[in-house]
């Protein structure tokens, strides 16, 4: 069965704001102040973010590392946010390509059509002569 794959490519900024957006949500909001970067590490499967802020007065920069899940869930909260349609069903990961953050939506369509192809599917009468006897 073939598996549909979607990105959603978000570029610095609005990473940004999703990040900004998600934490606050939790109750842990960034730091006042600048930012003056974002940078990532990116290994085998891990995507690490890193956002440097620094305070508007004085010199002092504050480092804000985000793990790969937390990367998902602001770009997941963002799309939530802004009517971005999401699969509920699918699996999402995150990765750094050409600049930009991509959100990567992977549905196996075999579970996806088994559990939403029936119960969209409407009870249709048989056509008459169906049942192999004569319409005359």
């Amino acid at each position: 069965m073939p598996t549909e794959m979607r990105e959603i490519a978000f570029r610095e900024t609005e990473f940004f704001s999703a990040v900004r957006d998600y934490r606050l949500r939790r109750g842990e909001p960034l730091p006042n102040g600048s930012v003056l970067g974002i940078d990532f590490d990116e290994d085998d499967s891990d995507l690490t973010a890193h956002i440097r802020i620094g305070k508007d007065e004085g010199s002092e920069v504050t480092d804000i590392a985000l793990q790969t899940e937390s990367i998902a869930a602001a770009l997941i909260f963002f799309c939530i946010n802004h009517k971005i349609p999401l699969p509920a069903h699918a699996a999402k990961s995150v990765k750094k390509l050409n600049g930009n953050i991509v959100l990567v939506i992977n549905i196996n369509m075999l579970n996806y059509n088994s559990k939403n192809f029936g119960a969209k599917m409407p009870t249709l009468a048989a056509p008459p002569g169906a049942d192999g006897r004569s319409l005359n």
